[in-house]
């Protein structure tokens, strides 16, 4: 009988052939003649899925509202804020599905701040160099340090003079005191005292940022 290469054959008997050589292998040879035959095509299938995986992504990104970064300098709370988002997104949104809070507990800084964990200051330096923390909670110390390197607005230049009177002796350079305040102890976010109320230079929400201290001085 004359021999028929695999150039002569029908797209049918190709397909049959290619059925009985693999039925004709172990596992370990499958695998290694579907990549060796096409890998090409399994390449660009997880290119097609990555770009796809990626604009997937972006496009969910470019639809959220971003209310409000907030971070909090050596809290008691760093696994579940739920609760503290939920509060800011009915305190802050419209209601809108696609509005998102931000709530990072992750930054623990030592009484001398120079000896910190140096992953923490560059994130902390890299949050807030990409806008994304509007206001930060922290002790007096940590406050102290970065209002040296101008990180934050004062309180003159986002509360009228009407409400700066009325925060009394809480206002001071560049915080408002925030310890004693019912919201701030229903999250119980932090266990020290003075606890400071700042707002970062560079925020783009800082509406929501007065907002949110409003609610922090509520008596």
């Amino acid at each position: 009988m004359e021999k028929r290469y695999e150039s002569d054959m029908t797209p049918k008997e190709k397909r049959e052939l290619e059925r009985k050589k693999l039925a004709s292998m172990t596992l370990g040879q499958k695998i290694g003649y579907l990549w060796e035959y096409y890998k090409i095509w399994l390449l660009i299938l997880a290119v097609v899925i990555m770009f796809i995986s990626m604009f997937v992504t972006m496009y969910q990104n470019s639809q959220k509202i971003n209310l409000m970064g907030l971070a909090v300098a050596n809290s008691t709370t760093l696994s579940d804020t739920s609760g503290v988002t939920e509060d800011l997104i009915e305190m802050l949104g419209t209601g809108d599905e696609h509005e998102t809070v931000t709530v990072d507990t992750s930054y623990y800084f030592n009484e001398d701040i120079a000896n910190t964990d140096p992953n923490i200051i560059m994130k902390f330096s890299t949050m807030v160099a990409a806008q994304s923390i509007d206001v930060l909670i922290s002790s007096e110390h940590v406050m102290d340090y970065y209002k040296d390197q101008e990180m934050f607005l004062m309180p003159s230049e986002y509360l009228s003079e009407e409400q700066i009177a009325a925060l009394g002796d809480r206002v001071s350079e560049y915080g408002v005191r925030i310890d004693g305040s019912s919201l701030l102890e229903k999250w119980d976010l932090v266990a020290y005292e003075p606890v400071y109320f700042t707002v970062i230079a560079n925020s783009p929400n800082v509406e929501n940022a007065v907002k949110l201290l409003e609610k922090l001085v509520e008596e």
